[in-house]
C-alpha cells in the first residue's frame, strides 16, 4: 500500500513539473507580428567595409534574448482624432557569444540593444491590428536567433550603457547556418549602398 502511494505521489509531481515546464515554454515565445517599414532612420551609411568596421567599437556574434521594453513618441492628429507614432525604439537583451572586435571580457555576458522598431496597434478598416513599425531598414531581431552586429555604446539617462548599430541595417546581419546573411526589411531601397557585399566580406574574414 505504501509503494502504491509513493508511486502515485511521484506521478503527481512529474505531472506538475511537466505542466509547469510547458507553461514556461509558452510564456517564453514572442508573438510574430506583421512588419510595417516606415523608413526615416537618421543613421549614416558607408560605402566601404573598412569604414563599417572602424566605426564600430564592438563587433560581436550574439544570441537574441527577450525584448525588455519599448519607447514611442506620438503626435495627435486631429483630422483622424487619434495619436500616431512619430519615432520610437525597442530594447532587447543580447547574449554575447563571441567578441570579434572590442572588449573580450564581454563574452558570455548580456547587453541591451536598441533598435528603431516597436509594436503598435494601427487602425484598419476592420478595426485595429497589432504590427511592428520599423524606422530601421533591418528586420527586428528575433528571440533565439544569432546575429553579427557592429555596435557603438550609448549611455541612457539611467546610467545604463546600451548599444546600437551606428550604420543602421549595414551593421546588422543574421548568423544562419554558419554564415552572415542580410536581414533587410521588405521595401527598403539600397540605392547602391553595399550590404550583401559586406556580408560576403564578413564570411570571407571570419569563417
Amino acid at each position: 500500500m505504501v509503494c502504491v502511494k509513493k508511486s502515485l505521489l511521484i506521478v503527481l509531481v512529474l505531472c506538475i513539473c511537466l505542466s509547469g515546464c510547458g507553461t514556461r515554454a509558452e510564456e517564453s515565445k514572442e508573438e510574430a507580428l506583421p512588419i510595417v517599414y516606415i523608413g526615416g532612420s537618421d543613421r549614416p551609411y558607408v560605402f566601404d567595409y573598412n569604414s563599417l568596421e572602424d566605426g564600430a567599437q564592438l563587433i560581436v556574434k550574439v544570441t537574441a534574448l527577450e525584448k525588455t521594453d519599448q519607447q514611442v513618441r506620438t503626435t495627435y492628429l486631429d483630422w483622424v482624432d487619434r495619436y500616431e507614432p512619430v519615432s520610437g525604439g525597442s530594447y532587447r537583451k543580447l547574449l554575447i557569444d563571441q567578441v570579434i572586435k572590442g572588449d573580450k571580457e564581454l563574452e558570455g555576458t548580456d547587453i541591451t540593444f536598441l533598435q528603431e522598431c516597436f509594436d503598435w496597434e494601427q487602425d484598419t478598416h476592420k478595426g485595429t491590428e497589432k504590427v511592428t513599425y520599423c524606422y530601421s531598414g533591418a528586420r527586428p531581431l528575433e528571440k533565439g536567433k544569432q546575429y553579427i552586429l557592429f555596435l557603438i555604446p550609448k549611455k541612457a539617462e539611467s546610467g545604463e550603457v546600451m548599444y546600437y548599430s551606428k550604420y543602421d541595417f549595414q551593421g546588422i546581419y543574421e548568423y544562419k547556418e554558419g554564415k552572415a546573411v542580410c536581414c533587410l526589411n521588405e521595401g527598403v531601397e539600397l540605392n547602391d549602398l553595399p550590404y550583401q557585399e559586406f556580408a560576403d566580406i564578413l564570411n570571407d574574414l571570419y569563417q
